[in-house]
């Protein structure tokens, strides 16, 4: 079981994260257009938010993987989304964007997978908790029922993400695909709305609370690629489009 810390910790990492968010609709150039185009059938895409971690008090990006020219330097505890990972001579590399706007930094380059620690995001939560998803059976009348239901990132997470109103749920497209009962009781339900990269949650047992307690997961050692959930459709570009978060 990973270990919790309390969510004001990560909500402390926020601002930083929306920026980070922001600018993810994928690279315009990549750092070496030459190593991009000859290797990318060779990218894992990752799509996912990572904490700089180095004892130096900054890591430095490459144009390249293993490459001696410097993109820029990224932060101690500060927030990089990286797209894809590539190896080169055992050791993993990540294709990164970077913002700083207190500091006036904003690239994008090549780091050093081992100077980095993965966040939890929802796609971790899908894979640790999928088996005890259950279909929704519902007519969603707890959902037309409020004013204005809170999204989450996921059960438990403390992270809302805006609010829909009464007349959403009633667009023929909308669909609860399953549902979660977490350790208090509390039924959730995931779905996609139109044109977003990531699903939501909501809680069905108490949709309208935004102040529901949450716990956020330390970050934690990246050992391989991302689990993916939610039927997410990937795109043929590993640098095209986010599904971090």
């Amino acid at each position: 079981m990973k270990k919790c810390v309390p969510v004001i910790c990560a909500l402390s990492l926020l601002p930083i994260l929306v920026l980070v968010l922001c600018g993810c609709a994928g690279p315009t150039v990549p750092a070496d257009e030459d190593f991009y185009t000859s290797h990318q059938d060779e990218f894992v895409r990752e799509n996912r938010d990572f904490l700089v971690q180095s004892q130096d008090g900054f890591i430095v990006a490459r144009e390249a993987p293993g490459a001696a020219d410097e993109v820029g330097r990224l932060e101690h505890n500060h927030i990089c989304y990286v797209y894809c990972t590539y190896e080169l001579n055992g050791e993993h590399w990540g294709y990164a964007l970077y913002n700083n706007w207190s500091g006036g930094a904003h690239f994008e380059g090549w780091v050093l997978m081992s100077q980095l620690l993965a966040l939890y995001n929802r796609h971790e939560f899908y894979a640790e908790h999928q088996s005890s998803f259950s279909l929704y059976t519902g007519n969603y009348d707890e959902l037309r029922a409020a004013d204005e239901v809170v999204l989450w990132a996921w059960p438990g997470s403390g992270i809302t993400e805006g609010t829909l109103s009464d007349e959403d749920f009633s667009n023929a497209n909308f669909k609860i695909e399953e549902t979660y009962q977490d350790e208090e009781g509390r039924k959730w339900g995931w779905f996609w709305l139109p044109n977003t990269p990531e699903p939501y949650w909501i809680c069905l047992s108490d949709p309208t609370n935004s102040a529901l307690p949450g716990s956020f997961p330390e970050p934690f050692t990246w050992v391989g690629e991302t689990p993916i959930g939610y039927g997410v459709l990937e795109s043929d570009d590993p640098l095209s489009g986010f599904e971090g978060g």
